[in-house]
C-alpha cells in the first residue's frame, strides 16, 4: 500500500469513527479524575483499558499508595526500540467542583478536564484503534503510558522513565494544544518549576507583657514575601510566586514560627540556581534580632524542555501535518509536563499533540472538535513513520 492510499484509508477511518470518538470522550470526561479521587481515576482506566488494542500487553504499577496506579501498555516488535505514547489521567477537577457533563455545540466540546487532558488521552487510544481498524498497526513498537499524578509533579511516575531510556526512540506528549491563526500549537519549549519552603523561627511571648522590639517570625516573613515577589522583573527568566503561609497559635502570642511556600518557574537552570543562591545570600542576616530563616526545597524541581531533539521532532510533525493539509507551530509554554521528565531522562519529547481547545479548570473549558479528529490522522500518520523509531 503506497502512502497516500494509507493517508486517505486513516482519514476515511477517522471520518467513519467520528460519532464512537466523541462519544468516548465524553465517558472518559465525566468521569471525575482529580489527583486524589483514586477511585475515579480507577474507574477511568478501565475504560481507557477496555478500548486500547487487544495485541497491547497490559501492566499496572502501583508504587505509591497515595495515587492511582499507572498503566502501561506495550505492543513489542523484537530489536526495535519502541516510541512512546503519553497521557495523564489525573486532573485539577476536584469532585465537588466539576460540572461533569460534556457538550458538543456547533464546532466544540465542553467539559470538565476536556482539554487537560482527557481530549489528548482520546486522540492516544483512538489513533491506535484507527491504525488497528486499517490493518497497518501490526509490527509497530509502541508503549502507551498513562499515569496519575502528573498535575503534582509526576511524584512518583517520573522514577520509571530514566530505565526506559535505551530502549526508547521518542515521547509523544498528548496534552492539549492551543489555537494559533489556521493552526495549532505543537509544545517545544516548556518551564521548569522548583517549589520551596522558607521557615522563619522566632522568640515566643505573650503580647501583653513583653517589651521591647518583638522577634516575631511572622512579622519577618511579611517583610520577606514582597522581597520574594520582586523577583518577578523578567518573566523571560523566571517567575516567583509565594501561593501559602502559615504561622502563630493565637492572637495574644508573638509568633515563634511561621512560614510560607512558593514556587520559581524559571526557562534555564542557570536561572534558577542565581536566584536560589540570591536567596539564601538575603535570608542569611534577619531582619529582626532574634529570627532565623530556612529555606529548603520541598520535591524534585521539574526540568525545563528545552532540546535541539525536540526541535528535530517538531520538524517531522510539521511536515507530516502540511502533507495531510493541516498546519502547526511552535510554542513554549508556561507550565510543565511528563515531556520534561522524558527529555531530561535522555528520551527526546514532544508535547501539544492533543486536540485545540483552552480555559482550562473553568466551566468554559474546551476543544476543538475537528481538531480532535485531526489531530487522531495526524498522530496516526506520524506512528507510520520508520524515522520516528529510530530516532535516538
Amino acid at each position: 500500500m503506497s502512502k497516500e492510499e494509507m493517508r486517505r484509508l486513516i482519514r476515511s477511518a477517522v471520518e467513519k469513527e467520528e460519532k464512537n470518538i466523541v462519544s468516548f470522550l465524553g465517558e472518559l470526561v465525566e468521569q471525575n479524575t482529580f489527583t486524589q479521587n483514586i477511585e475515579g481515576i480507577n474507574r477511568m482506566a478501565e475504560v481507557l483499558t477496555g478500548a486500547m488494542p487487544v495485541s497491547f500487553v497490559h501492566e499496572t504499577n502501583d508504587i505509591n499508595p497515595d495515587y492511582a496506579p499507572h498503566h502501561i501498555f506495550t505492543q513489542k516488535v523484537k530489536n526495535k526500540k519502541a516510541l512512546i505514547l503519553a497521557g495523564h489521567m489525573d486532573t485539577l477537577w476536584e469532585p465537588e467542583n466539576s460540572f461533569r457533563k460534556m457538550v458538543q455545540t456547533k464546532d466544540r466540546l465542553t467539559g470538565p478536564a476536556v482539554f487537560d487532558m482527557k481530549g489528548g488521552l482520546a486522540v492516544i487510544v483512538w489513533t491506535l484503534k484507527i491504525l488497528e481498524k486499517c490493518g497497518l498497526l501490526e509490527g509497530l513498537p509502541i508503549t502507551v503510558l498513562f499515569n496519575s499524578d502528573e498535575e503534582v509533579g509526576s511524584v512518583s511516575s517520573q522514577d520509571k522513565y530514566p530505565g526506559l531510556a535505551g530502549n526508547v526512540s521518542a515521547a509523544l506528549v498528548y496534552e492539549g494544544s492551543e489555537p494559533r491563526g489556521a493552526g495549532g500549537t505543537i509544545v517545544v519549549k516548556r518551564i521548569g518549576i522548583a517549589n520551596f519552603k522558607l521557615e522563619v523561627t522566632g522568640a515566643s511571648a505573650h503580647s501583653g507583657l513583653f517589651a521591647g522590639e518583638k522577634s516575631s517570625a511572622i512579622l519577618e516573613l511579611s517583610k520577606r514575601i514582597p522581597w520574594l515577589e520582586s523577583f518577578n522583573v523578567d518573566r523571560n527568566r523566571l517567575t516567583v510566586n509565594v501561593g501559602k503561609i502559615n504561622g502563630g497559635v493565637a492572637n495574644n502570642v508573638i509568633p515563634d514560627r511561621a512560614e510560607c511556600t512558593f514556587e520559581i518557574r524559571f526557562w534555564k537552570h542557570e536561572y534558577l540556581h542565581e536566584a536560589v543562591e540570591t536567596i539564601n545570600k538575603g535570608i542569611s542576616a534577619p531582619l529582626l534580632p532574634g529570627c532565623r530563616l530556612k529555606l529548603s526545597e520541598t520535591n524534585r524541581a521539574m526540568p525545563p524542555l528545552d532540546s535541539e531533539k525536540t526541535d528535530e521532532l517538531f520538524e517531522i510533525v510539521q511536515k507530516t501535518a502540511g502533507e495531510i493539509g493541516q498546519k502547526v507551530v511552535p510554542q513554549g509554554r508556561n507550565g510543565g509536563s511528563d515531556a520534561s521528565w522524558f527529555n531530561a531522562a535522555g528520551i527526546p519529547s514532544i508535547d501539544g499533540l492533543g486536540p485545540t481547545g483552552g480555559e482550562g479548570r473553568t466551566k468554559n473549558e474546551y476543544i476543538f472538535t475537528k481538531t480532535l479528529l485531526d489531530r487522531i490522522e495526524l498522530s496516526a500518520n506520524l506512528l507510520l513513520l520508520p524515522d520516528l523509531y529510530t530516532f535516538s
